[in-house]
């Protein structure tokens, strides 16, 4: 399992568990989920580069 599908499958439980999005087509539930699962793939990718660079900084030795 991807992370992908890990997320779109989080994110289907939550549409499911909402009265709003549970009387949906199954395949209207289905694109939600992997686009709520794609944002959050591309939110953890730009997070996990900001903790490299702020991790390359705290290795570069300090200037006076």
């Amino acid at each position: 399992m991807t992370d992908l599908d890990h997320f779109a499958a989080a994110a289907l439980t939550g549409l499911l568990a909402d009265s709003r999005y549970s009387a949906h087509e199954p395949d209207t539930i289905a694109v939600g989920a992997y686009n709520v699962a794609e944002s959050m793939v591309s939110e953890r990718v730009r997070r996990l580069q900001i903790r490299r660079m702020d991790d390359r900084r705290k290795d570069e030795p300090t200037r006076k």
